[in-house]
């Protein structure tokens, strides 16, 4: 399942259950239910503290890194930092 296909199945599952469920509890069921963590290992403060200066690219980081988790080419939080690391400083 693609990043696409993944925000697919989360708006429709989000419109159909809105009015009983929190959307917390429907990422969750989602997850579980396809073997797939939705949770970024890399957010906007892990990049402040590895010294990467705020700005326009952390979007393209933050972008890359999350497609490189959901592709399963980025399995741990490690592997997310080096990869962010590496797309700040080329």
């Amino acid at each position: 399942m693609n990043k696409y296909e993944l925000k697919t199945v989360i708006y429709t599952t989000s419109k159909s259950f809105w009015m009983e469920k929190d959307f917390a509890s429907i990422i969750e069921s989602i997850s579980l239910s396809n073997g797939i963590n939705v949770k970024p290992f890399v957010n906007g403060n892990d990049l402040i503290a590895l010294g990467i200066k705020p700005g326009p690219i952390y979007k393209q980081i933050l972008g890359i890194v999350e497609d490189s988790q959901l592709n399963g080419e980025v399995k741990t939080k490690g592997q997310a930092i080096d990869l962010a690391l590496s797309i700040a400083y080329k």
